[in-house]
């Protein structure tokens, strides 16, 4: 199946939008490529796997080494990074001191070897990269050493970077605080996705993107039994798949939710829309400070109300109780009382799904989104 995750859709939606609009674009990624054909990147490179792969993201010659070819062959104006640190890694920094580059952050990896910057079952972590990254239980002392280097070779080639943008606001001081000095802030942004199907006449709860701990989906079942009788008739769907699969299906049996929640794993683009244009609303409940929240706006542009944690980009994108619902990251409680308002009747999940929408349409296009970009890489270039 098709495993890409936002980052990879969205570099292909970025080289299709410049090649839109005249601009030769072309794409490098490493490691192997679930992507259709038609949609592959037109550079591919090796990436370390199993237990090289830490030792491949401290230094990826093979990287360097085909960056090296592009560079000759293609002679680019300019080369936009986007999730390079962690496949690619820091080597190809040192191949582009020649050439005008911009980085698009995407994680907390420039300040973070997990790139989270979060504390399994304690909340949002403010140490400094070193030695908390093992004694905190992130990494073991073995496995954190190869990180470790990995982000004194980041800081250390970093010049070769012209111009770092964060994806909100919030990222950016999060990234400030941490060292990573940021040139400005640019949202992303996503084509209007026009519902195809009508909600389901059964009330029906929807989660989409990867099953990680992070992600909090333990916390949104807490809830959803917590509800108790005035969720019992509620669908909940689960789309995605991850580490936590198994746990997340075993607690779903055990807080006697198995009949109601269905874990459908990955499903194509297109069918998964279909799904999720059924659902009356959908959750994020990550309690990691996500960089942005792609999933917020592409559930508010099909109409969809969303509930959100109050961690990191997802709760400046909403209203609370306007657009959506804003609950504090962790309590079982208040997530269930957002819970039952956001079923409690058709007309409510309607009023509250159109008003995301509003909401939607009063931001930023693809093409306002587009014409900055370019400004930002004409202003590089020259």
């Amino acid at each position: 199946p098709d495993t890409r995750g936002g980052a990879e859709i969205m570099s292909r939606s970025l080289r299709q939008n410049l090649r839109n609009r005249g601009i030769d674009a072309r794409l490098l990624t490493a490691g192997a490529d679930t992507a259709p054909e038609q949609d592959s990147p037109d550079y591919l490179c090796g990436g370390g796997t199993g237990t090289m792969r830490a030792l491949s993201e401290v230094w990826n010659f093979r990287a360097a080494r085909k960056l090296r070819a592009i560079l000759k062959e293609f002679q680019p104006d300019l080369v936009h990074l986007m999730m390079f640190a962690t496949a690619l890694s820091p080597s190809v920094l040192r191949e582009l001191k020649s050439v005008p580059v911009m980085h698009t952050v995407l994680t907390y990896r420039e300040i973070c070897p997990s790139g989270l910057r979060w504390l399994p079952g304690r909340g949002r972590c403010d140490a400094e990269v070193g030695k908390a990254c093992y004694r905190q239980g992130c990494f073991t002392r073995v496995s954190a050493v190869p990180r470790l280097i990995q982000h004194k070779v980041l800081n250390r080639l970093r010049s070769s970077i012209d111009q770092s943008v964060a994806l909100s606001e919030p990222m950016k001081q999060l990234l400030q605080a941490h060292g990573w000095e940021v040139d400005g802030v640019q949202e992303l942004a996503v084509e209007t996705v026009v519902r195809q199907a009508p909600m389901a006449e059964t009330p029906t709860i929807a989660y989409a993107g990867r099953l990680e701990n992070e992600k909090g989906i333990d916390w949104f079942l807490q809830a959803v039994a917590h509800a108790g009788p005035a969720l019992a008739h509620v669908r909940i769907d689960i789309f995605g798949d991850g580490h936590a699969r198994t746990e997340l299906q075993r607690m779903s049996d055990s807080l006697g939710l198995g009949g109601q929640v269905t874990y459908h794993g990955h499903l194509p683009q297109q069918a998964l829309q279909s799904e999720l244009d059924r659902a009356w609303v959908q959750v994020v409940p990550s309690l990691w400070p996500e960089p942005f929240g792609m999933v917020v706006i592409e559930a508010m542009s099909r109409g969809t109300p969303v509930i959100v944690a109050d961690t990191g980009t997802p709760p400046t994108l909403i209203q609370d109780g306007v657009s959506g619902w804003i609950v504090p990251a962790g309590d079982v409680a208040a997530f269930a009382t957002a819970l039952r308002s956001s079923v409690a009747d058709r007309e409510t999940a309607r009023q509250i799904g159109e008003n995301a929408r509003k909401s939607f349409e009063a931001r930023s296009s693809m093409s306002d989104y587009m014409d900055t970009l370019i400004d930002r890489y004409n202003q590089l270039v020259r």
